[in-house]
């Protein structure tokens, strides 16, 4: 056997795990395209619009009204739902006549993940492969799908998992509606998984130091710049930074440094005579006996306490500043008031929400997991929903798990508390700073927290330590995938 014989074996056992994800997650997402030619209710014509119009340089405001071409797709192709649009041999279709009275209502969100699909969906067209620019869009949106699993597993085995269950965690995500329905229609939610492991990524990247500080800021970018509630998955990576950082510590030994050195030159000047001035060279002398800032834990990471605050920082602030600057620029060019769009009317609320709309199963639970989301009515069955229930108790019971046994040096339990804490305190803010902000009482649907799903995976992946258990999660994980894909093929 040669030696570039004897490379190829260890290179393919280390591409084979990312070669079953994107399969698994292209077949799932390719039968949902393929089964499902109607337009999805969940906004699909308005991101359809604001792709077409991206792929031209273009970026809509919201009171613009729906393009042509866009209309026209969703009139020859039909909405899942029990509405009438305008024929599709029409030659110019009346935006009135579509849901929201033809407003184009996705302009808040970045052009980012719409560059992408618009740019594709072109390219297919134009070489002859579609005759549609739905289909390949959508095909762009499973190929995110595809690579978020497939960064996912990179994320999972930086943080110690063992790679069989954790392959046998991440299928069980197509068996999740919300990311299936995501990943399988235009929907700028399809980026959520690949945002959120990508910011795992880098952030357990720099903590182990094999990364610069400026990753940070481009994880944070990437999660800003693709959807602003992309940025749960940079929450939970910065609390495992703050949790890090021993906060406390850190500014208990500062303080006590600051008295020290307080004490230092103020008896320094008692021998050099009051009033006479302290040289450089002494608080440079001085410095050698104060206490020393809490350093490095070897067995966790190289970084400083310190130097996670920094990274904090860093990662949370380009967050925030990128989907910031988008809102607010969005906000500019609007020429209607948000409040003018029928839908945003019918959920107008201008008082104090009541209780059971801001705490309550429906809130607490809706990104624990976050798998609840809309799925056409011939897509399931009693096994589809035994498959889903199974899928949620795995992950729920997991992330709880882990959360209860929190410690500093344990980076699966800190991914548990924040997951529970994203959940049980983000969801209800987040109703509550919809209402606040924008005068509309909405729940906190599921796909808005697909972004923890990376961490999840993780997290249930850990917990099969032993063969029984990993075998015991790959029978339930293909059985539920199984029983999801075999659903949509017979229907």
């Amino acid at each position: 056997m040669t030696g570039s014989q004897r490379a190829v074996g260890p290179t393919l056992r280390r591409l084979a795990p990312y070669a079953y994800l994107f399969v698994v997650a292209m077949l799932a997402a390719g039968v949902h395209i393929a089964r499902y030619t109607e337009f999805s209710p969940i906004d699909e014509l308005r991101h359809v619009d604001y792709a077409m119009r991206a792929s031209s340089f273009h970026a809509p405001r919201l009171g613009d009204v729906l393009s042509q071409d866009a209309m026209r797709e969703e009139a020859c192709r039909g909405l899942d739902l029990p509405w009438e649009d305008q024929p599709c041999n029409t030659k110019k279709f009346a935006p009135l006549h579509f849901r929201d009275l033809g407003y184009q209502t996705a302009s808040a969100h970045p052009p980012t993940y719409y560059l992408g699909a618009g740019w594709f969906a072109r390219a297919a067209e134009g070489l002859g492969i579609s005759n549609s620019f739905l289909d390949p869009a959508r095909v762009f949106s499973a190929l995110l799908f595809a690579a978020g699993l497939m960064v996912a597993f990179a994320a999972g085995r930086l943080a110690g998992i063992r790679a069989a269950p954790l392959l046998a965690a991440l299928t069980f995500v197509p068996v999740m509606p919300a990311a299936l329905h995501a990943s399988s229609t235009v929907n700028p939610d399809s980026t959520a998984i690949l945002a959120g492991a990508v910011v795992m990524l880098f952030g357990l990247l720099w903590e182990r130091g094999r990364v610069p500080l400026w990753t940070l800021a481009v994880a944070g970018a990437v999660a800003g710049g693709t959807k602003f509630t992309s940025l749960l998955a940079v929450a939970v990576m910065c609390g495992v930074f703050l949790v890090r950082a021993r906060p406390i510590e850190l500014t208990r030994a500062w303080w006590e440094r600051r008295r020290a050195r307080k004490a230092a030159t103020i008896a320094a000047r008692v021998d050099d005579g009051i009033g006479d001035g302290v040289d450089e060279r002494d608080h440079e002398r001085d410095d050698d006996g104060l206490p020393e800032l809490p350093g490095a834990d070897p067995s966790i990471s190289p970084r400083r306490p310190f130097e996670y605050l920094v990274g904090t920082v860093v990662m949370l602030g380009t967050a925030f500043v990128v989907s910031g600057l988008w809102l607010a620029f969005d906000r500019m060019r609007a020429t209607i008031d948000p409040i003018e769009v029928p839908q945003n009317q019918s959920l107008a609320f201008h008082s104090i929400p009541p209780a059971s709309s801001v705490i309550s199963i429906t809130q607490l639970f809706a990104w624990l997991p976050p798998w609840n989301g809309y799925d056409p009515v011939r897509f399931t069955s009693t096994y589809v929903w035994d498959a889903r229930t199974l899928m949620t108790y795995v992950f729920a019971g997991a992330v709880i798990l882990a959360a209860l046994r929190v410690a500093r040096r344990d980076t699966i339990s800190l991914f548990g508390i924040g997951c529970l804490v994203a959940a049980l305190v983000g969801a209800p803010a987040f109703v509550l700073l919809n209402v606040g902000v924008s005068k509309v009482l909405s729940n906190p649907e599921a796909r808005y927290g697909l972004s923890l799903v990376p961490f999840m995976a993780a997290i249930v992946a850990s917990f099969a330590t032993n063969r029984i258990g990993t075998t015991l999660l790959w029978l339930g994980s293909l059985t539920s995938f199984a029983v999801v894909v075999g659903t949509m093929l017979a229907h």
